[in-house]
């Protein structure tokens, strides 16, 4: 069968020291695998950015997975958690993005933007 699932991190130093809440990345990453890259018969790749832009941590997490229905963007439990946990700390000073590729099939991008903080 092969290998079905590789990954890439592409950390910016300037993040090294920054403070990022617990399960904010893991339950994205986990959606990625098991409903994007999961249900493909070649499998697929997951990366991993985090990078400082201005007083802001931008955290994307991409895969070649089979992607989302349209529909089903607001939905799931892991995704509401991480938002709900992310309002508890940042209030509205935060943004939680979920975008299928315009072509099903071909992935989905989830972007997270988090005020900078040192740890």
């Amino acid at each position: 069968m092969g290998i079905r699932l590789t990954y890439e991190l592409n950390i910016d130093p300037q993040t090294l020291s920054i403070k990022i809440p617990p399960l904010i990345i893991e339950p994205i990453v986990e959606n990625s695998v098991i409903h994007g890259i999961g249900p493909k018969p070649e499998g697929g790749k997951i990366s991993v950015t985090i990078i400082k832009k201005e007083n802001n941590v931008i955290i994307s997490v991409t895969d070649t997975g089979v992607g989302i229905k349209e529909n089903n963007l607001k939905q799931g439990y892991g995704t509401s958690s991480v938002k709900e946990r992310l309002g508890i700390l940042y209030k509205n000073k935060f943004s939680f993005e979920i975008k299928s590729r315009s072509i099903e099939g071909s992935g989905t991008d989830v972007t997270i933007i988090i005020p900078y903080k040192e740890a």
